[in-house]
């Protein structure tokens, strides 16, 4: 790298990580005001309505924001246009869907399809759905200046609006369920965050600014690159979705509910290694393999090696210290979230390999990231039903977590092919699990002594 795009890699770094640890402060924040307001059902209920519009949105993906990044014309006004078209026109598309959904799931219900007790049988899932989904065409209005502001690696402006963003989402959605203790107010509050981050988007970042506009070239760069998004979407919606749907079906809406607040949880750290992945490291991949691809290889190491010491600190620290968190954060009727997520934090060694997969789109080599996302699926369909029909709710969650390596052989194959393994990085996550089993250990013990436990 050189020392112009090293600087801007550190400051995306330091501005990506502040986004992260203040997005994560008034979330749990939030979380924990309103796992006091609300029974577990109403997170329960949400959490499929969240999965469900998200395997919509993931049905119809594009990549139209990877592809600003990392297309030669991602800079052109007449390419952001269309691709702001592209993003609107999907957005309606995305909420229809979700209507029919709806209608779907109201007709099926009563005909006894869904098992008794479960999520889909809640008479109002449809209801919710429709209102909830509608932050899909909120979002496709969004400015490309957000695409454009990690293309550049500028992200300071982007995080301070996303800290606006979230701190209107705490106010409304802590108002609206401190007078309203309601389902609704969860899905009024997710609206009022979805429209706050569109109007800022347009407001506060610098870039180009976005009207209605069309080029044929621009779109068929786009779809060039987007059908392979697009049918790793197909593949991937089922895998990033599926442990919510199929769970949804085999458990009731306070279990349901249980593992949506584990699975928050656990998105801390996800969320933490995705945010790197997809601000700092996959821009920096992207600028380097449209031209120097010596660079991009010495680059790719210690970025991997990075993910690979934070991954292990955290799931070593978070096998061990799952249910002292959860009996911090919640009252005891969660409990057994804190057992979900121990289980679950095996799953963050799996996710090792995701500096790999940014490489993958980086080199538009999108053949790989669709095979890999078919060894999820294939994995999660077999691994879960299986798990909970052997060992109930905990054989579910293992099968989760296998789900998560499955797309290793993968990742192993396309490093072989293309230079990027050192064996001084490959073994790398093994100490950093042991010190975080250490860590997680000496927190355990010395919680009593300041009154933790």
């Amino acid at each position: 790298m050189t020392s112009p795009l090293r600087r801007r890699v550190s400051s995306a770094g330091f501005w990506s990580m502040s986004q992260f640890g203040a997005q994560l402060a008034l979330r749990m924040i939030s979380n924990m005001i309103l796992t006091r307001l609300l029974l577990p059902e109403a997170f329960g209920l949400m959490a499929v309505v969240g999965v469900l519009t998200v395997a919509l949105a993931l049905f119809s993906d594009l990549g139209i924001g990877q592809n600003v990044i990392v297309h030669k014309r991602g800079g052109e006004p007449l390419f952001l246009n269309t691709a702001f078209t592209v993003q609107v026109i999907r957005g309606f598309v995305i909420w229809t869907l979700a209507i029919v959904a709806a209608l779907i799931i109201a007709m099926l219900a009563p005909l006894g399809v869904f098992a008794a007790d479960t999520v889909y049988m809640d008479p109002r899932l449809p209801a919710v759905l429709v209102a909830g989904s509608f932050g899909v065409v909120l979002q496709g209005f969004e400015s490309t200046r957000i695409h454009e502001a990690r293309r550049n690696l500028q992200l300071r402006r982007l995080t301070e609006m996303e800290f606006g963003v979230q701190m209107v989402a705490l106010v409304a959605t802590v108002g609206l369920t401190w007078v309203w203790p309601s389902i609704w107010s969860l899905v009024l509050g997710s609206l009022a965050s979805a429209l706050a981050r569109t109007v800022a988007s347009h407001i506060v970042l610098p870039g180009q600014r976005n009207r209605i506009g069309w080029d044929t070239s621009a779109w068929w760069d786009i779809f060039g690159f987007g059908r392979w998004i697009f049918l790793s979407s197909l593949i991937g919606v089922l895998f990033t979705t599926g442990d919510r749907l199929l769970l949804g079906g085999l458990v009731d809406a306070n279990t349901m509910g249980l593992y949506a607040i584990a699975g928050l949880l656990l998105s801390v750290f996800q969320m933490a290694v995705n945010t790197l992945s997809s601000s700092v490291v996959f821009p920096a991949l992207s600028e380097l393999a449209r031209g120097d691809l010596g660079a991009f290889r010495k680059a790719y190491f210690p970025f991997q090696g990075g993910i690979d010491a934070l991954l292990g600190l955290a799931a070593g620290g978070l096998y061990v210290t799952a249910p002292l968190i959860v009996s911090i954060l919640y009252d005891p009727r969660y409990a057994e979230s804190g057992q979900m997520l121990a289980i679950l934090s095996v799953g963050l060694i799996g996710m090792r390999f995701c500096v790999v997969e940014q490489c993958y789109m980086a080199r538009n080599r999108m053949k790989y990231y669709l095979a890999s996302n078919m060894a999820r699926l294939i994995v999660l369909a077999i691994g879960l039903p299986v798990g909970h029909m052997l060992g109930g709710v905990q054989g579910a969650l293992w099968g989760i977590v296998a789900a998560q390596f499955a797309g290793w052989p993968i990742a192993v194959l396309f490093k072989l092919r293309y230079g990027l393994v050192d064996w001084r990085f490959e073994l790398l996550p093994l100490p950093a699990i042991g010190l975080g089993l250490l860590l997680g250990e000496g927190v355990v013990l010395l919680a009593p002594s300041i009154g933790l436990s």
